[in-house]
Order: structure tokens, then C-alpha cells, then sequence
């Protein structure tokens, strides 16, 4: 039987539609939705909340107002206001006051999707460029793939693949499949090249739960894990052979005219997992175990590392690094102890002199490796006479490469405020090489600024798991 509304004709709804439920649904976002939140998450959390209390007709219109007549007027004016107090409990004061004198949900529903829905184009090239540069890194496989799935579930509910029931329904799915395996095996460390290089020789395909599981039960296996991700020396030999520009690791460089407060570019921070960090040697430890690539083939043999394996050429790499000779009035050595690089610094710095570290420090866990990121206060430089900066390095324990430019050089620190383009931040610290003209003409940061070599001050940003010691100063 149809009843008469005041806009249209319908259908009686079924009861649970127009029953007023007495408080909010306890699966309603917690997150408040404001200017500043990302409206998609958020959107999709009330709208499931809504459906699960029925009442999405009352969202998108498809129950409108019925006459004063009706016997449902008044449970349809109850559940719209119910509904609109919803709304506007979980959106900020700002967005609240643009809409809380409208009348029903759909008009409000409208008004917050005109404001805030710029399409799903944006958001899809975004995700698709960060499928591009996502690696492992130092993230281990489970939260790898669960980065790969979170991205691909994104893209498919923005834009859901056609139906098909034709006989080339099942073929189009291995495709997917197929493609979704590669692109997971083509961001894995090169520390599983062997497991990689047997599920590639698998005809047909395996599914890509079943690749997963077999990448997770080989890292299980291993014996010893060395970090594989290339670690970024910035000395003035930095040639950067080991990399390819399109890596997204050397995102780090800038120029001084870029620290300006508001100005957005791209910055590579590696995810920050401690659980993953090798840890200190003690004197006495490291004092054991030879550290010269003289010593390389007992080494390999003392780790249980093949020769041509991704582990032994880190090892070797890591030698020849911490052999180089420094140029004129630099000073390079590596620590593998905390006792050592205090004794190495407080040399460097003097007797009686103190010192602090100085370290980049997201303010939470940060899920997205390279993005844009906007300089959100103004830039503090931190004087300093001389300075140390520390690196890690890709060794079975933990190594860095510490080295300092002197007194005489031209460099300048600075602590900058950060904010990602999804709402991350990062204290971050900067180091800026003020004189450059003695650098290796086919210097790595050169390539990637696109600057004429030895032509301009280079900058850089620390990871969080660098160092950057500082004497402590007035200033300071």
C-alpha cells in the first residue's frame, strides 16, 4: 500500500528505518571531522555506521519528509533529528556552524560533500604514485604487504573494477593477481632475491596470499638479518653509484632558498622500527671481532653470510666506507660502540667542552615514507663552531659514519618543523654545506637538485636514526 509524502510518493518504509534509536551508535567515528581530516576515511566510517543502524535513506534522500498527515511524520521527524544531532556531535565547530540550521540529514549530507568531495582522480594518482616507490625498507613483510593491501582495497573501492560474468571473468582475475604478486616481489629487500627468484619460475602464477606466506616463512628462517636499505653518506665524495635517481631515498636534498616557513617539497623519511635497529657492540665485544676489509672473508664465515650474497656485499661496502681517507681538514671515523663515540666526539670537540645530540623525531609512527611536506614554523638554526653528523650503516651490529668538516668549514644546522600531506609530523633536523666547491663534480646531490656542480649550497635532512652532535653553547 503507498502512502502520500509531502515531496514524493513511496513505498512504507519498514519500521527499523523510522524507530529512533536513544543515543549514538557506539561504532560512530571517533576521530572529530574538520578541515584538517582526510574526508574519505571519515566519510566511509559514518556512512558504514549509518547502514548498520539503518539509516542511510535519510543520508542520501531516498526517504524524504512525509505530510503532517502521515501516521510516520512524527518517527520521521524524530530519526531526521536524531540523525542530523549525529552529524553534527562528530564534525568541529567550525563546519558546525555552516550547516546546523538546515533542516534534515540529506541537506546536510549535501552541503559537507559539495564542501569536501574533490573527487576521486587526486586521491587515485596519489596512491598510485606511492605504489610506485614503495619498498620494504625497514619494514618487515607483514607490514610491507599490509601497506601494498591497504593501498590497493583504497583504489578499488574509489574506483570499483566493472562486473564481469563473461567467460573471461576468471583470466582477468589471474591477471590482477599476477600483477599484485610482481609489484609485492619487485619492493622486497634484496635479501629475499632467493625466495623472489623461485615463486617468479612458478607456472601457474600462486596466489598472492600464498606468495605472502612464503616470503614470511622464509625471512622466519634466516639466520641473521643485516639492513638492505642504502644508506646516504653525505660527504664530499658522495657519488652515490649504489643508486639509481628515481630512488625515492635520496628525496632529501634541498637548497637553502627552499627553508622558508610554508614552503611544500617532497622529503624521504624511513619508517621508524626500533624492533628492527642492530644494537651496540660493548668494548669488549667489539674489540673481537676484526673490523677491516682485509678481514672480510673471516667475517662472512663468522656471520654465516655466502660470499655473493645481498648481507656480505653490505658488509663490504661498509668497510670500504669507514677506510676512506678524509679530505683536507675533515675528520671520518666509525663506531661500534656508545663508549667509543662519545671518546671520538669529545675529542673532536675538546677537552672540558659539553655536547648535545641532535636527532630527527617524528611525532608519532610514521606510515608513509615519501611525501610532501610543508614547512610549518620557522626554520631555527642551531650556531654551533663545529658539528658531527653520524650515520648508519648496513653491518650485522650496529655501525656509523661519523665525520665533521672542521672548524674552518661553512656549514650551518638548523631544527625544522614539518607537517605531511597526511597530517604526520616531524622535528626534523637539516644540515646545510655552505661551500661546496671542493665536491666531487659528479656528486650525487648535484644530479638530484639539478644545479650546475660546486655552484650552490646543498642541504640535506637527517633520518631519525642519525646523529648530529653539537657542542653546547649559549645558544645552544
Amino acid at each position: 500500500m503507498a502512502r502520500t509524502r509531502a515531496t514524493a510518493t513511496t513505498t512504507v518504509p519498514p519500521p527499523s528505518v523510522v524507530d529512533a534509536d536513544p543515543a549514538p551508535p557506539p561504532s560512530l567515528p571517533s576521530e572529530e571531522h574538520s578541515n584538517r581530516t582526510d574526508d574519505r576515511p571519515w566519510t566511509r566510517n559514518f556512512k558504514l555506521s549509518i547502514g548498520a543502524r539503518n539509516k542511510t535513506p535519510f543520508l542520501d534522500g531516498s526517504l524524504p519528509q512525509p505530510s503532517p498527515t502521515d501516521s510516520l511524520f512524527t518517527s520521521w521527524i524524530r530519526c531526521n533529528q536524531m540523525v542530523m544531532s549525529w552529524i553534527l556531535h562528530f564534525i568541529s565547530p567550525e563546519i558546525k556552524s555552516n550547516i546546523m540550521y538546515l533542516d534534515t540529514v540529506a541537506e546536510m549530507w549535501t552541503v559537507l560533500n559539495n564542501r569536501f568531495n574533490q573527487g576521486n582522480g587526486p586521491r587515485i594518482f596519489e596512491l598510485n604514485e606511492l605504489l610506485t616507490y614503495l619498498h620494504q625498507g625497514d619494514d618487515s613483510v607483514s607490514a610491507y604487504f599490509t601497506k601494498l593491501t591497504a593501498m590497493w582495497n583504497e583504489i578499488h573501492q574509489l574506483r570499483p573494477r566493472i562486473p564481469c560474468t563473461c567467460a573471461a571473468a576468471a583470466q582477468n582475475q589471474k591477471q590482477i593477481n599476477h600483477d599484485q604478486v610482481l609489484q609485492f616481489l619487485k619492493g622486497l629487500n634484496d635479501s629475499y632475491h632467493a625466495i623472489r627468484d623461485q615463486i617468479l619460475l612458478i607456472d601457474p602464477c600462486p596466489s598472492l596470499n600464498n606468495v605472502f606466506s612464503m616470503c614470511v616463512e622464509h625471512g622466519s628462517g634466516r639466520k641473521t638479518t643485516i639492513g638492505t636499505k642504502k644508506s646516504i653518506i653525505i660527504n664530499s665524495s658522495s657519488k652515490g653509484h649504489h643508486m639509481t635517481m628515481d630512488d625515492p631515498s635520496l628525496k632529501v636534498f634541498f637548497t637553502p632558498k627552499d627553508l622558508k616557513i610554508q614552503n611544500t617539497f617532497p622529503i624521504y623519511f624511513p619508517a621508524k622500527n626500533l624492533s628492527h635497529s642492530p644494537r651496540f657492540l660493548t668494548r669488549e665485544e667489539s674489540d673481537s671481532i676484526p673490523f677491516s676489509s682485509s678481514k672480510l672473508p673471516f667475517l662472512l664465515d663468522f656471520f654465516s653470510f655466502p660470499k655473493e650474497s645481498p648481507q656480505a656485499k653490505a658488509i663490504e661496502y661498509t668497510l670500504k666506507q669507514c677506510e676512506l681517507e678524509p679530505i683536507q681538514g675533515e675528520t671520518r671515523f666509525c663506531v661500534s660502540t656508545l663508549e667509543s663515540m662519545l671518546d671520538f666526539t669529545s675529542n673532536l670537540f675538546g677537552p672540558g667542552v659539553r655536547f648535545r645530540v641532535l636527532t630527527t623525531t617524528p611525532l608519532k609512527n610514521t606510515s608513509t615514507q615519501l611525501q610532501n611536506y610543508t614547512i610549518s614554523g620557522e626554520p631555527k638554526e642551531v650556531f654551533a663552531p663545529i658539528m658531527l653528523g653520524c650515520h648508519t650503516m648496513p653491518y650485522p651490529y650496529a655501525v656509523f659514519y661519523c665525520h665533521s668538516p672542521g672548524k674552518e668549514s661553512e656549514n650551518k644546522v638548523f631544527q625544522v618543523s614539518l607537517e605531511g600531506a597526511n597530517g604526520e609530523r616531524v622535528e626534523a633536523v637539516a644540515i646545510c654545506h655552505m661551500d661546496t666547491s671542493r665536491w666531487d663534480r659528479d656528486h650525487l646531490s648535484f644530479r638530484v637538485l639539478g644545479i650546475e656542480p660546486r655552484s650552490s649550497p646543498v642541504c640535506h635532512f637527517f633520518p631519525w636514526d642519525n646523529l648530529v652532535w653539537v657542542p653546547l653553547t649559549s645558544s645552544t
